[in-house]
C-alpha cells in the first residue's frame, strides 16, 4: 500500500490569510505591549529596541522572563487577524486547493504538521465540509478529526463546534474573527458597562490561554512524537511555507541529514536567497528540491495531491 502524503506547513502559508511573517510580527508585539504602560512591558521594549532581533524565538531563547508577555500578545495579535473575507473566491489559494484535492475518501492518506499557531485551516476546512457535506457544525468538526492535524507549538482555543481546549476565564468558545468586537453588539443583551467586563474578561482569559499553551521553538525541546509517527508513514513529505530553522527540523523526527530513496521530500523556497537555499540542501539532503515559488504555486503547477504519478519532480 503506498504510504501517506504528509505537508509540514510554517509561517508562509498563514501570511496567505492576513497573519503577520516574522518580523511584522515583532512590530505588532512591540505595538500591542506599548499599550500595557507597566514595568515589565517598559523593560521589554528597551531590551528588544536595542537587540532589534531576527525572529521573536531567537530573542526569547535569550531573555525567558518576557515569555508569558510575548505568547500573552501573540495570543491576542493572531485571534484579532482573523478574518473570514481572507478567504477569497476570486482567487486561487493553498486552502481552496487542499479541500479539493483531499476528499473526505481521502484523509487516511495524509497528514498535516502545522508549526502555526492559528485557527484558519480548522476553520476553512469545517466551513467547507458543512456547505458541501451538508451537515451540522459539530459534524463537520468530528469527520476533520479524521484528518490527522498537528499544531507543534500549540493553538489558538477551539472554535464553536470543535473539541479542543477550553479558554480560561471565558465561558463559550468565540467564532472565527469575533476577537477584535467581541461580544457582538447584535447579540450581546447586556448593557455598555456589562460588555465591557465581558470584554476585559475575554482579553484576559485570551492572554492567560497563550501564555499557559502556546509554545516557541526553545521551548519545545522534546520529540513530537505524533509527528513522528505520522511521517514514518510517509512516501511523500512537502514543506509548504516552511524556514527549516534547525530546531523546528529535529522536533519532526525525521532524519533529513540522510538521502532517503522511499520518500519524495519537497519544499518551497519562496524569498529564500540562493545562499538560504544551498545551505539547506547541503544540511538537509533527504530534501528531494527546494522549488522557489509559493505553497499556492508548488500545489497548483508541479505537485499533484490527487496522484503522485503526476508530479513534475
Amino acid at each position: 500500500m503506498a504510504g501517506k502524503t504528509i505537508l509540514v506547513l510554517g509561517a508562509g502559508v498563514s501570511m496567505e490569510y492576513g497573519f503577520p511573517s516574522g518580523s511584522t510580527l515583532i512590530q505588532e508585539i512591540k505595538s500591542l505591549v506599548k499599550a500595557e504602560k507597566d514595568l515589565q512591558s517598559q523593560d521589554f521594549l528597551d531590551s528588544i529596541d536595542a537587540i532589534q532581533p531576527t525572529s521573536i524565538d531567537s530573542y526569547l531563547n535569550q531573555h525567558k522572563e518576557y515569555n508569558g508577555l510575548v505568547k500573552s500578545a501573540i495570543a491576542q495579535i493572531l485571534s484579532n487577524k482573523e478574518k473570514v473575507d481572507a478567504f477569497s473566491d476570486s482567487k486561487d489559494h493553498l486552502y481552496r486547493i487542499l479541500t479539493h484535492a483531499i476528499t473526505t475518501e481521502k484523509f487516511e492518506s495524509f497528514g498535516i504538521v502545522t508549526f502555526n499557531y492559528d485557527r484558519s485551516l480548522e476553520f476553512y476546512w469545517a466551513r467547507y465540509l458543512i456547505k458541501h457535506c451538508k451537515i451540522t457544525t459539530e459534524q463537520a468538526f468530528k469527520k476533520l478529526g479524521e484528518l490527522k492535524i498537528y499544531h507543534i507549538h500549540g493553538r489558538l482555543p477551539e472554535l464553536p463546534g470543535e473539541s479542543f481546549i477550553k479558554l480560561p476565564l471565558h465561558r463559550e468558545p468565540f467564532n472565527y474573527g469575533d476577537a477584535p468586537n467581541y461580544p457582538d453588539r447584535r447579540f450581546f443583551r447586556g448593557d455598555d458597562i456589562e460588555r465591557q467586563s465581558v470584554q476585559y474578561q475575554f482579553k484576559e482569559g485570551l492572554k492567560k490561554f497563550g501564555s499557559a499553551n502556546l509554545k516557541i521553538i526553545y521551548e519545545n525541546h522534546s520529540l513530537n512524537e505524533d509527528a513522528k509517527s505520522i511521517l514514518s508513514e510517509a512516501s511523500r513529505i512537502l514543506f509548504l511555507g516552511f524556514g527549516y530553522h534547525d530546531l523546528n527540523m529535529a522536533l519532526l523526527g525525521f532524519d533529513f541529514t540522510q538521502k532517503q530513496e522511499s520518500v519524495k521530500i519537497i519544499g518551497t523556497g519562496y524569498q529564500l536567497s540562493p545562499l538560504k537555499q544551498n545551505e539547506i540542501k547541503i544540511k538537509y539532503p533527504a530534501i528531494t528540491r527546494l522549488q522557489s515559488c509559493t505553497a499556492t504555486q508548488l500545489l497548483s503547477e508541479y505537485i499533484s495531491l490527487e496522484n503522485s504519478a503526476y508530479d513534475v519532480f
